[in-house]
């Protein structure tokens, strides 16, 4: 999970020749080999560094989620199958798809390529759920299970309410904040609706915002170590993740082609801010 406050959206965008690094605390692992039921956590963090060799800003704003929400009482077999929400109505999570269908989401052709981006409801009193796999940020709420957050019942978790976004047009990131790649759970992100409105039906927009990365593995030794060193110091070149552990099941599922790559660094002990810099540069400088 993204351990900095909610900041807005076009601050945490990373740029061509900046810096990916998302850092992973691993959970639980078993106390010796003879008590395999028993598990401790960790004091492993996994860290994963990429340069952003392109980036391209995306913006959807309005996004019309009324497919999504007709998918769903499709699939659930509501009738009428409008795209619309009644008063206290939900849905639960589905893609993000458009009139044609597809997913707008969905990222499932090049394990080198990430969308990064938030989601931020654009009328007031619309709850917006996302479904979060365990290894996406705000996986590690204690809550999440197979029936909860649940839209269709107006959960009172895990949902952002339109009331609370101060900026449509820059918003801020938070639990609608997600990094989705080609992999597993991470290839494709679904989102709940509620209308908490008590009198008016309603089409469900949003706004989305956010870029895509191409990026290439950072291998060499030294260079991983700046990087590193940037990213938990907070340096404006880098885009820093730092996702897991409270819950136990907590999982995290990376491409192959990644794990080949060796782009990684694995340190004992928790993220500390306060390590001194090495990186050859000032907070304003380059790596």
């Amino acid at each position: 999970m993204p351990a900095e406050e909610p900041e807005e959206m076009s601050s945490k965008i990373g740029t061509t020749g900046d810096y990916l690094v998302i850092s992973i605390q691993k959970v639980e692992r078993p106390l010796d080999e003879e008590d395999l039921g028993s598990t401790v956590r960790t004091n492993e963090v996994e860290h994963w560094i990429f340069q952003i060799d392109a980036s391209k800003e995306f913006v959807q704003r309005p996004f019309n989620a009324g497919a999504s929400v007709q998918a769903y009482k499709s699939q659930a077999g509501i009738t009428p199958e409008v795209p619309y929400l009644d008063p206290d109505e939900g849905a639960v999570p589905v893609p993000l798809i458009d009139e044609n269908g597809n997913d707008v989401l969905r990222n499932d052709e090049d394990d080198w390529f990430v969308y990064h981006g938030t989601i931020a409801p654009l009328q007031e009193n619309l709850r917006v759920y996302p479904q979060i796999p365990e290894s996406q940020p705000e996986g590690v709420f204690q809550y999440l299970s197979s029936n909860r957050p649940a839209p269709t019942a107006g959960d009172i978790v895990g949902y952002e309410d339109g009331n609370d976004v101060e900026n449509f047009y820059d918003p801020k990131t938070g639990i609608n904040e997600f990094l989705a790649w080609n992999e597993d759970a991470n290839t494709s992100l679904s989102f709940g609706f509620y209308n908490n409105d008590q009198e008016r039906r309603m089409l469900p927009k949003l706004s989305i915002v956010g870029a895509g990365y191409s990026l290439s593995p950072v291998v060499g030794e030294q260079k991983k170590e700046k990087v590193l060193d940037a990213a938990i110091n907070e340096h404006n070149s880098v885009v820093h993740f730092q996702w897991g552990a409270i819950r136990d099941s907590f999982t995290f599922d990376i491409p192959d082609e990644w794990t080949d790559a060796s782009n990684v660094i694995t340190r004992q002990g928790a993220i500390d801010p306060n390590r001194v810099l090495d990186y050859g540069g000032s907070s304003d400088g380059g790596i």
